[in-house]
């Protein structure tokens, strides 16, 4: 059970992944928050201080990665090309959604979801609060975005015993939707497979952002500056005490181990990033957390229960993007060519994982698919 929150927006570095592997910036210059990083992504000071050094080091998805450490002087000085940024302009180049299936295009005269409904672990007893507190800055973000870009419609989905909190006088043109508690997820995704398919029928963009996104979107519009914060959950049975944090992007997660106790078993341990059904597991704990992590499920490592595959293709069915994640899973495990099976378009939602009766982490097997054809439509 999740029982304090803490603040640890102020590290005394960051390490942060870069794409570039001809470093352009060099060790013991100084950047700004918003310093651009690497001019071929979207990676930026999240810090204003000094660069110590370049390293290699393995990232969330247990890629191994340049990272460059930055030492923070604690300022919080912002890059000069951040200051000459509208609000708009902004959010267009800085703003990095937490998760993959989320996107914020185009916004003007088109639909907008907002998706507060949240997973019940590990977000227990602290997120009904959050919401509560939040609100005010929800509305005052969604405001915004409204004069920002006049969407024709903002659509919150949110538990049945929280829908009270969003039902208020707004600018702009609101519905809310609610479902009962138990049925949270299962009707947030069957919401978010609809907004997919339509999009890829009418081969049009979708606008969907999860509560993390909207935090990211408040710092920006309230401080004038690229997100540098992050709300983290680290929660777990091989946890001394669960925590909701407020964290910079950036931060090595071994500083915040610390602060949360460190672990309650010295036997191994199963990381798993986001939500603990999708079963994200991250292979080691010397990281630096990321713009797209949201949540930690640490236990003590158990052997997990894994039936065969029937066939059933509740995942094919459940699948957004309108592949057939159960096809790859089989051409991946046979080594079978991926002839014609689009497997670039898996967004990582984990919906296949989710749903599949026989435990299996069929989304592990579409993203190795994706990395053999190399982010290609295979053909």
């Amino acid at each position: 059970m999740i029982s304090t929150q803490k603040n640890y927006s102020q590290p005394h570095l960051v390490s942060l992944p870069v794409n570039h592997k001809r470093p352009s910036l060099t060790p013991g210059k100084y950047v700004k928050i918003g310093t651009i990083l690497s001019q071929d992504d979207k990676a930026y000071s999240t810090v204003s201080g000094k660069i110590l050094r370049y390293i290699q080091q393995k990232d969330t998805n247990n890629q191994v990665k340049n990272h460059i450490v930055i030492e923070n002087d604690t300022l919080n000085k912002k890059d000069d090309y951040v200051n000459t940024l509208s609000l708009k302009d902004l959010i267009d180049r800085y703003f990095v959604p937490t998760t993959t299936q989320e996107q914020l295009n185009t916004l003007t005269n088109q639909k907008l979801l907002i998706d507060l409904i949240f997973f019940d672990e590990p977000f227990v007893t602290l997120d009904g609060k959050f919401l509560e507190n939040f609100k005010d800055d929800l509305i005052e973000t969604l405001e915004t975005l409204y004069r920002l870009y006049a969407f024709s419609e903002c659509v919150i989905l949110v538990k049945e015993d929280q829908a009270e909190l969003i039902n208020q006088t707004v600018s702009f043109p609101l519905t809310v939707k609610s479902v009962k508690p138990e049925k949270g997820i299962d009707f947030s995704y069957t919401m978010i497979n609809r907004t997919f398919n339509q999009a890829l029928i009418n081969q049009s963009s979708y606008n969907y952002l999860r509560t993390e996104s909207i935090m990211k979107l408040h710092e920006m519009i309230r401080h004038h500056r690229p997100s540098v914060l992050g709300r983290l959950i680290i929660e777990g049975d091989a946890i001394q005490s669960p925590t909701l944090m407020i964290v910079r992007v950036g931060t090595l997660f071994l500083d915040l181990k610390r602060i949360v106790g460190g672990y309650t078993t010295k036997n191994g341990l199963t990381i798993h990033k986001n939500a603990r059904v999708l079963n994200q597991v991250i292979t080691h704990d010397d990281f630096s957390i990321s713009h797209d992590l949201a949540s930690l499920y640490i236990q003590e490592h158990r052997e997990r229960e894994v039936y065969e595959c029937i066939a059933c293709g509740r995942c094919n069915t459940k699948c957004p993007a309108g592949i057939l994640p159960s096809k790859i899973m089989h051409a991946v495990e046979h080594d079978i060519y991926l002839d014609r099976m689009r497997t670039d378009l898996c967004i990582e939602c984990g919906l296949c994982s989710f749903y599949c009766p026989s435990k299996i982490n069929v989304m592990e097997f579409v993203k190795k698919g994706k990395a053999l054809i190399g982010g290609k439509h295979d053909v």
